[in-house]
């Protein structure tokens, strides 16, 4: 529906599209797996299976991460470059970002799956997990891992953290913009509709730090299950309502007063100085 409706053909609608095209991706991953399992109950993958898997679980989590931090900076300049947003968040920047944060996902992941799969394993070949993840892997690897682990969780703060460090300064800019807004009503708008995608980068970034940031000595099964529940069957809400009649064609809710009135208090003073 927002590819053939032109309305839609809008920065915030060109996230979500990625964001849900890569959710459909995510789960399918492991959830058909998961079903032929237990219907079959064997309960078995192959070991190119488990790579495969760990790979493409990886390599979708690290794009997850930075595409909801693209849409965080997309956020920042709907709200704090109210002049100059359609210059700067055109269709050709935001298909840039998007294609970045699809290539870091590539490009990234394969290090840690390497690493992971270069140990020696011990019998039994049993994963008490719901699917192949580094944690529940490593547990089945004999001999000396500290290594391996220590250029694994490198990477993983590379990936979880370079991101979280762009939400938090975005973010950071935009609650100290959005007092600022003219109207009561605008401020109220801004801070509704940040709320949701503020829920789903705190659920994910937090899920995915106590998963993958956490020492080896503190994982336990239990735990690690429980927040995989919360990790992966994430809610894809956006950046804005998109159930708000104000969004069909635009491009944020704060933009529709707040914008008009500070644009025109601005051609005003523009006018007044020219005719001085």
């Amino acid at each position: 529906m927002t590819v053939l409706d032109p309305a839609l053909h809008t920065p915030m609608y060109f996230f979500l599209q990625n964001l849900s095209f890569l959710e459909i991706c995510y789960t399918s991953v492991t959830i058909p797996k998961m079903l032929a399992n237990l219907i079959s109950e064997e309960g078995g993958i192959s070991f190119t299976g488990c790579t495969a898997q760990m790979y493409f679980l990886l390599s979708l989590g690290t794009a997850e991460c930075y595409l909801l931090a693209a849409m965080v900076y997309h956020r920042y300049r709907a709200t704090c470059s109210l002049l100059h947003y359609t210059l700067l968040m055109n269709h050709r920047a935001c298909a840039k970002m998007a294609a970045a944060c699809w290539l870091c996902g590539i490009l990234m992941p394969p290090d840690n799956v390497a690493w992971t799969f270069s140990l020696p394993y011990c019998e039994p070949n049993e994963i008490n997990y719901f699917f192949c993840d580094i944690s529940p892997v490593l547990k089945l690897a004999c001999g000396d891992t500290l290594t391996k682990e220590a250029s694994i969780l490198a990477l993983s703060v590379l990936i979880n953290l370079s991101p979280f460090l762009l939400v938090v300064v975005s973010y950071a800019r935009i609650l100290s913009r959005i007092p600022k807004t003219p109207s009561a009503e605008g401020r109220h708008k801004a801070f509704s509709t940040c709320s949701s995608h503020l829920t789903v980068v705190t659920l994910f970034y937090s899920s995915a730090c106590a998963i993958y940031l956490r020492p080896k000595f503190n994982h336990t099964v239990e735990v690690d299950m429980l927040i995989s529940f919360l990790f992966c069957p994430r809610s894809s809400a956006g950046p804005c309502d998109l159930q708000s009649e104000e969004q069909r064609g635009e491009e944020c809710p704060e933009q529709t007063q707040g914008k008009k009135e500070v644009f025109m208090n601005h051609v005003k003073k523009l006018g007044q100085s020219s005719s001085n």
